[in-house]
């Protein structure tokens, strides 16, 4: 589920504040009149109703089909929430406060038990160095698609199977952590630590997002050693897939050795984008917000099969 965006009054934001509620209760000053669940929010939807109506020409609403409080409602609507000054002081105000009152957290008895099940040990795959290959005898090629092809299986090592598909070290990583559970002891702050960590309401917590960072990590892997393999393809084999030979293979060849930066970044396009992606995990912190994921900009290839 998508964090809610303060950042401008939306309704996702405006309703998890809570200041339309606090509006009907009473509880604005200089707004003392106590109205119905939904009373201002009755109003406000039906006053955008009328501009949407008049091709969003505010002085075109007819006031006249208002009462004066409500009228005056829409006025206190407009100049303290949807006012950008004063949105701005709503969600610091917010944000300053997001804790939960003690009495309204519950938790269960800690029973002293160790619940951390997780193994934490992590056997890395065994991917040496490659120290040089026939194709560069002598040093002289700026890039060795046998090089290449060998840092790409050295990635296809993280996988399940050698051809980059299945489960990986990465999403192996995720599931352990489905299994992390911590439980608070006896005092409401733990119980909005343990929030942060697993998540909840609009946010995924340190957890998920942590998950949705490994499983973005399995896409970029798979789409690199993929792309890496194809670049490699393309300067070594035919259109019909057989090996270059002779003349052919010493033209492209050479023109692998001159590969520009733009040539380069087109092959590595859909990699770029899915690395690019990885920049928006991480940012979880106590304000519960958190990665929003990405897509990948290179709009081709697929991630890799993660069913197990």
């Amino acid at each position: 589920m998508a964090s809610i965006d303060f950042s401008y009054p939306n309704d996702r934001a405006i309703d998890q504040i809570g200041i339309l509620d606090e509006f009907n209760r009473g509880e604005v000053d200089g707004y003392s009149q106590k109205h119905p669940d939904g009373w201002i929010q009755a109003v406000i939807d039906r006053v955008q109703a009328d501009i949407a109506s008049s091709n969003r020409q505010y002085d075109k609403v007819d006031w006249s089909d208002y009462t004066t409080e409500e009228r005056a409602a829409w006025d206190w609507y407009t100049a303290e929430v949807t006012d950008t000054d004063s949105w701005k002081e709503l969600v610091e105000d917010y944000k300053k406060n997001d804790v939960p009152a003690e009495d309204s957290i519950h938790w269960d008895r800690f029973d002293e038990s160790d619940h951390l099940d997780i193994d934490g040990r992590f056997s890395p795959p065994d991917v040496r160095v490659h120290s040089g290959g026939g194709d560069n005898k002598d040093g002289d090629l700026k890039v060795s698609t046998e090089a290449i092809r060998y840092f790409a299986n050295s990635i296809g090592e993280l996988f399940d199977h050698p051809d980059g598909k299945g489960g990986s070290t990465m999403l192996k990583s995720a599931d352990e952590l489905a299994e992390l559970e911590v439980l608070p002891g006896l005092f409401a702050v733990a119980e909005v630590m343990r929030r942060k960590i697993h998540g909840s309401g609009e946010s995924t917590g340190l957890v998920g997002d942590t998950q949705g960072l490994l499983t973005k990590i399995h896409e970029t892997l798979y789409t690199l050693r993929l792309s890496l393999l194809e670049m490699a393809d393309s300067y070594e084999l035919t259109e019909e897939g057989n090996a270059r030979t002779g003349k052919d293979f010493e033209k492209r060849t050479k023109e692998f050795n001159t590969m520009t930066a733009e040539e380069f970044g087109n092959a590595m396009a859909d990699p770029w984008g899915h690395i690019k992606d990885i920049g928006d995990y991480g940012n979880t912190s106590s304000s519960g917000t958190g990665g929003t994921g990405g897509s990948g900009d290179g709009g081709g290839k697929e991630s890799g099969d993660k069913e197990k």
